[in-house]
């Protein structure tokens, strides 16, 4: 759950796409 929540947190406007894209697909892995 860290992992997410840094994910989320390294900047979900700057990689609104690219982050959201990532910290999913991670959540779905994990």
């Amino acid at each position: 759950q860290e992992e997410v929540f840094n994910c989320l947190g390294s900047g979900v406007l700057e990689n609104a796409f690219s982050g959201y894209n990532a910290c999913i697909f991670a959540y779905g892995q994990t």
